[in-house]
């Protein structure tokens, strides 16, 4: 874990529905960023592939209002 980072972090990752080599390794990048970073959401977009803000913008939308809303600190 990468204790330098202490600010809340979101991955999302578009679950690739092959397992060619790109795909397996942007899902692999995801989860490893996630795994060390302290505070990191990850968020699976299924079937949504790497266009995903293109494709489905509200998806992508409201995963980062969910994103932002937990993370955001009281005044």
């Amino acid at each position: 874990m990468n204790a330098r980072c202490c600010k809340p972090a979101s991955c999302l990752e578009y679950a690739p529905s092959s397992t060619a080599p790109l795909d397996t390794f942007f899902t692999a990048s995801a989860l490893s960023i996630a795994e060390r970073l302290a505070d990191a959401q990850m968020w699976e977009l299924p079937g949504l592939e790497h266009f995903a803000p293109v494709l489905a913008p509200q998806s992508v939308a409201e995963e980062s209002v969910t994103f932002f809303e937990s993370a955001r600190q009281p005044a």
